[in-house]
């Protein structure tokens, strides 16, 4: 009975004192969900609150209240229900990340009175498994590297196995020509190599975001990324040298000459570098006047390049090449590198010209040559003309179709008919003598005088002694048939 009378006169007490306007020391009761550190949520959108044993002012209370983790504040619904004010995340709840409900600041009562919170719990969702992480990876962030695909390549230690799909999607770097995927040691390494090679002297820059998920679906803890330069090898590549190439039983030899000595027919050209060079190396040769071709890789720092037909007689050439010729690991040359070179291929030309029975005329002659024709026998004339170079079995049996003996003036003179060939190995003539004998021709008289012309043709298409040689230009020799 005394105790229930104490109690009534604790109540009256408190109640004079509030009609006299003294404080309510009345202390506010209060807790939280979760009310123990490292609890686990059990739904992905479970909510987390704090409450009091009285009507709060809402308005003046709600920021107390705030969710973060180590990448910031999540984002959630905040209201009140009944006496509780109570967070609800926006997004689900990360499973295996760890949280912090956080209640800090002043709540006050309807009741005019205040209480000063400042609590942290820690908790998680779903899981308490620790969130994957990157334990290393290679490259050191800003190191240098080499362009190929193994020493540029990207690789990343993960804590746990990963999820191979997330994680391949996940992962950004700048400027591969392709991404090849290899996973290793259960799929907790990951090595992310480029399709062909990297280019030189550039940055390359990579990340790994946390849209990455372990094989129990918990996203990567943290964000990594990192940067490497492909400028290991810094020593650019150079042309060492040209020569020419003789090709015998399916192999190139050299010929032990220099080009700038002179290119003989039938060859082709070296060029060799200072370091091993990238398949582009074999379009960057070019030729000033223009010699077609096509180049061929002899090594890994040298091609050879194989004129489609010998290079004109007795002309001057301009090797060239571009400075845009790479080195495997991607480095150009400093500049374009150039090499002059004549060709050793002299024209064709007439050692002596002679009539059968006449006089040798040194070289070509200038003038018209008088060939006497016995009208009253055949009427037939040969001539000798003797080569400065030998001519080929097959050159000796084409060139003197090629050769014409046509009536010159008067308009109506009759042509002449070829009537034999002979290639003279005679004691005092060498192989490269050509007899030629033709008959119908009609000497001139004192009133009417008769020309025939001789016509060699030069040029490519012309006459050739099957080593490279030709006449530069048309040979024309005036003949006068006289009795």
């Amino acid at each position: 009975m005394w105790f229930l009378n104490k109690t009534a006169a604790i109540i009256i007490f408190a109640a004079v004192l509030l009609s006299c306007g003294f404080a309510d020391l009345r202390p506010v009761g209060y807790g939280y969900v979760p009310s123990d550190a490292e609890t686990v949520l059990k739904d992905p959108y479970s909510p987390v609150s704090v409450y009091f044993d009285t009507e709060m002012e809402e308005n003046e209370s709600s920021g107390i209240l705030k969710v973060h983790y180590t990448g910031g504040n999540v984002e959630g619904d905040l209201h009140w229900e009944n006496n509780s004010l109570v967070f609800v995340p926006l997004s689900p709840w990360t499973p295996g990340r760890r949280y912090t409900l956080s209640v800090s600041g002043t709540a006050y009562t309807r009741d005019k009175r205040d209480i000063r919170l400042d609590n942290h719990i820690p908790f998680y969702a779903l899981s308490r498994s620790p969130s994957p992480v990157v334990e290393a990876s290679y490259p050191e962030d800003g190191a240098s590297v080499g362009i190929s695909p193994e020493e540029g390549r990207v690789e990343l230690k993960f804590s746990v196995p990963m999820d191979r799909p997330s994680t391949e999607r996940d992962f950004t770097v700048s400027a591969f020509s392709g991404k090849v995927f290899e996973w290793k040691d259960n799929d907790r390494i990951l090595v992310i190599r480029a399709q062909k090679n990297l280019e030189a002297w550039k940055v390359y820059q990579w990340s790994m975001g946390t849209g990455a998920e372990s094989r129990d679906g918990l996203p990567l803890a943290r964000k990594v990324s990192g940067q490497f330069t492909t400028d290991l090898d810094r020593l650019r590549p150079s042309v060492l040298e040209c020569y020419p190439l003789l090709f015998s039983g399916g192999i190139w030899f050299p010929t032990g000459e220099k080009l700038e000595d002179g290119l003989r027919p039938g060859l082709a050209i070296a060029v060799c570098f200072s370091k091993p060079m990238d398949e582009n190396f074999l379009k960057q040769i070019r030729f000033e006047p223009g010699l077609s071709g096509r180049t061929e890789r002899l090594s890994p720092s040298s091609l050879v390049y194989i004129p489609d037909r010998d290079p004109e007689p007795e002309s001057f050439y301009v090797l060239t090449v571009s400075a845009g010729a790479r080195d495997t690991s991607g480095l150009e040359m400093e500049a374009d590198f150039s090499l002059g070179f004549k060709t050793a291929i002299p024209y064709l030309r007439i050692y002596s010209f002679s009539v059968v029975g006449g006089p040798e005329i040194s070289g070509l002659p200038e003038q018209t040559v008088p060939v006497k024709i016995n009208s009253a026998l055949d009427r037939v004339l040969r001539y000798n003309i003797r080569f400065l170079y030998p001519f080929s079995e097959d050159a000796r049996r084409d060139s003197p179709l090629r050769i014409s003996l046509s009536s010159f003036f008067p308009a109506d003179l009759p042509a002449p008919r070829l009537r034999s060939v002979d290639w003279l190995p005679l004691d005092t003539l060498e192989p490269d003598t050509l007899r030629m004998g033709w008959e119908g021709l009609v000497p001139g008289t004192a009133g009417e005088k008769h020309y025939y012309r001789l016509l060699i043709p030069g040029g490519r298409s012309g006459i050739g002694n099957g080593n490279g040689n030709y006449f530069r230009d048309d040979i024309e020799i005036m003949l006068e048939a006289i009795e």
